[in-house]
């Protein structure tokens, strides 16, 4: 298994998504943990920033199987979650609670690669144009813009198969679109479970 795409295995073994932005590097600073999570039969050193107390981040519970709904929320601003958006259309960041989308992890394959649903069965998918949208149905397997995975040493980072580009936001304000690119000063792009 390829190390850059091991995070999703990671996650779907450890029973959720681990996913939440933050701004440029400089916000990453803050004192960290390295966890230790089974991947198969093989142990994987994960390097975990530590979430700030009452930062809402939820620990994954080894119990819960990868297709339980899940949010995915900006890492250093919680409260900032993919929206539920319909199928068709760019996905959009909302800080309000009722409109957040929950997804599950629809397949991961033997490289650590991974497919995200909606809870209507939709697919996460890096579309053209450099939009992330919920595509009309599910995941296909054939089908690169399909498929994400993190960056080796990298565990929030979600990266496009398809582009080898990153999920992102350029900042975190409700309503604000999330987009595939290589991330610029003043980006969101780690994510993590909300």
């Amino acid at each position: 298994m390829r190390t850059s795409r091991r995070w999703l295995t990671v996650i779907a073994a450890a029973g959720g998504l681990l996913i939440a932005g933050s701004p440029a590097i400089a916000a990453e600073a803050g004192p960290a943990a390295t966890a230790q999570v089974l991947t198969g039969q093989h142990p994987v050193q994960v390097r975990q920033m530590a979430a700030p107390a009452g930062s809402g981040l939820k620990a994954v519970s080894s119990a819960i199987q990868a297709a339980d709904p899940f949010h995915i929320c900006l890492k250093n601003a919680p409260t900032y979650c993919l929206r539920f958006v319909t199928a068709g259309n760019q996905e959009t960041i909302t800080d309000h609670s009722a409109n957040y989308g929950n997804f599950h992890i629809s397949n991961t394959d033997a490289l650590g690669d991974s497919q995200i649903e909606n809870g209507s069965g939709n697919c996460l998918r890096a579309g053209t144009n450099n939009i992330v949208k919920i595509e009309n149905g599910g995941c296909v397997g054939t089908n690169l813009g399909d498929w994400w995975f993190a960056p080796a040493g990298e565990p929030y980072r979600i990266r496009s198969l398809a582009y080898s580009d990153d999920m992102l936001v350029h900042g975190h304000v409700n309503g604000f679109n999330v987009w595939h690119e290589t991330p610029q000063s003043g980006d969101w792009y780690n994510w993590a479970q909300g």
